[in-house]
């Protein structure tokens, strides 16, 4: 049987929360690169999409 000690746990469990601190806070930065690389190529598809629709191309509601 694996037992682990007590030490090691504590150990662990100082390291997580030194490596996860600096999640701690919100980074406004991160967060509209995280929003603009999620939205521009969703924007472009629904447009895209929208175009291929006025077109004649029914699949363009595929992508809507």
């Amino acid at each position: 049987m694996n037992m682990i000690s007590p030490e090691a746990v504590a150990n662990s469990k100082r390291a997580w929360l030194k490596i996860l601190a600096r999640y701690k806070k919100p980074d406004r930065r991160r967060s509209a690169v995280e929003l603009a690389i999620t939205l521009v190529p969703f924007a472009t598809l629904w447009a895209l999409s929208s175009v291929a629709y006025a077109h004649g191309h029914w699949w363009g509601l595929i992508l809507i």
